[in-house]
């Protein structure tokens, strides 16, 4: 069975990612079969972010997802897993806040690089950027942020992989209740976005 969901610039058929961006058209085709979200998302069942509003953490036609959340390889070769997702973007790139909340970090952290950490409204989420080039003036740790607050731009900071000349990219993460959980099907049961 499959479940279609309009969120704004992206088709994800299966375990396959398709991005198309059409006249800079902020329209993104989510297509998840049930088998692919229960094998790599048990925690993330139909009702997790169904009512929260969340948007894109980068503008929609600017990013490629180049990573999902899940199993992948490690660069020696054997099995890991990928607690977010990874969306390509040129350098510098703006980042912006998912929802409302209150910055818990921001700074420089091990593997991750420039990151900041936001606890949204009853705090049963957080969501975490990470590889940050820069992080705004102003976005430190207590500060209230607002949904679509700039917070800084992509970058490759901290432990990254370079395929191409340029491996900049967001490392995007959220939790829910204190377990990652994957940002793709998140997004998708948002209905704001």
């Amino acid at each position: 069975m499959r479940r279609f969901v309009f969120i704004g610039t992206i088709l994800v058929l299966g375990s396959s990612l398709l991005l198309h961006a059409q006249n800079h058209k902020r329209t993104v085709y989510k297509i998840f079969n049930n088998e692919s979200i229960d094998r790599f998302t048990p925690k993330c069942m139909p009702n997790i972010c169904a009512k929260r509003c969340f948007a894109w953490p980068v503008d929609v036609d600017k990013f490629w997802v180049s990573s999902l959340y899940g199993k992948r390889k490690r660069p020696n070769g054997s099995q890991g897993w990928h607690h977010g997702i990874d969306m390509a973007a040129f350098k510098g790139e703006k980042v912006y806040a998912i929802a409302k909340g209150t910055i818990t970090f921001a700074g420089s952290r091990k593997g991750y690089g420039n990151s900041v950490d936001i606890e949204h409204q009853d705090k049963s989420f957080i969501s975490r950027y990470a590889h940050l080039d820069t992080i705004a003036h102003g976005v430190y740790e207590g500060v209230f942020v607002r949904k679509g607050q700039y917070l800084g731009s992509v970058g490759a900071t901290g432990n990254v992989r370079a395929l191409g000349n340029d491996p900049s990219h967001l490392h995007f993460e959220i939790y829910h209740q204190d377990e990652r959980i994957d940002p793709l099907c998140c997004l998708a049961q948002s209905p704001c976005t």
